[in-house]
């Protein structure tokens, strides 16, 4: 992953399978609904902002933790998660992410 554009503040955010900002490797991202209840393992989440990258994912990879929870809508796939997460190193070391996803869930 690599932060596109001129702006040095432009921010992106992805998934890695190779270690990140020294929190190691992970796999892709897995779903695991269960009626209307939605768990999401996103250890592989990257933010890359200014330039630099750090892992924000739930739950860190190698670690144990929470996982991003929330709700499915199981007709329409329509989809609500949360999550907390510590950054680990650069110039948001210490500091915590909260994250909101929305979205439709695809099965294959």
């Amino acid at each position: 992953m690599e932060v596109a554009g001129s702006s040095p503040h432009e921010c992106v955010v992805g998934s890695r399978r190779v270690p990140t900002a020294g929190c190691g490797s992970a796999p892709a991202p897995t779903a695991s609904p269960d009626g209307t209840a939605l768990t999401l393992d996103l250890a592989g989440m990257v933010v890359g902002c200014n330039h630099q990258e750090f892992n924000q994912g739930a739950p860190k990879p190698g670690a144990s933790g929470a996982q991003a929870t929330g709700h499915i809508d199981p007709s329409s796939g329509t989809y609500a998660l949360d999550w907390f997460s510590k950054i680990k190193g650069g110039p948001f070391n210490g500091f915590t992410g909260m994250w909101h996803l929305t979205g439709t869930l695809k099965t294959a």
